[in-house]
């Protein structure tokens, strides 16, 4: 799980890096948005995956 963990924070990372090259590249606002509109839902839907993960597991963390 912490490598899920560690993988999804640099999804998240990667993509944050992504919309500020465009921002320093292009003038298109829409694509911006639609970029960070699905930066935000990818961290959504991350952070659901880790709740079911918790719940399934008894919320027990290992280590």
């Amino acid at each position: 799980m912490k490598f899920i963990k560690k993988r999804a924070r640099g999804i998240i990372l990667f993509i944050l890096g992504i919309i500020i090259l465009v921002n320093l590249f292009s003038n298109n606002t829409q694509l911006i948005n639609i970029i960070s509109i699905l930066a935000l839902l990818i961290a959504i839907i991350v952070t659901i995956i880790e709740k079911k993960y918790k719940t399934e597991n008894g919320g027990k963390k290992k280590g």
